[in-house]
């Protein structure tokens, strides 16, 4: 049976964080604690203080249009030109080139 690092976290839904899942245990600091699991159980997991289960699926992040990118560029290349320092050139991820 495999183990799971639990760490309480005020920021967590279920107010835990599963930090690591494995077969063997070390010592750990308080607040941090062991507790059995399943074999299936990640990280991925949530935890609520007593059992173990897949987190509801969060909702996707909406991605700009390119017209929107363009849009936002620009008004950060119209931020850009009244400051008085030079500042460098805007690209994102390396996925897209650089507008401005």
């Amino acid at each position: 049976m495999k183990k799971a690092l639990i760490e309480p976290r005020r920021d967590y839904p279920t107010g835990f964080r599963i930090a690591q899942v494995q077969g063997m245990t070390f010592p750990v600091a308080s607040p941090l604690s062991w507790v059995d699991c399943g074999d299936d159980v990640t990280t991925d997991y949530a935890y609520d203080g007593s059992a173990f289960a897949l987190p509801a699926p969060r909702p996707s992040q909406p991605t700009p249009s390119d017209h929107e990118f363009k849009w936002i560029v620009g008004q950060i290349n119209v931020i850009r030109a009244a400051l008085p320092s030079p500042l460098p050139a805007i690209n994102i991820d390396g996925a897209r080139r650089e507008i401005g």
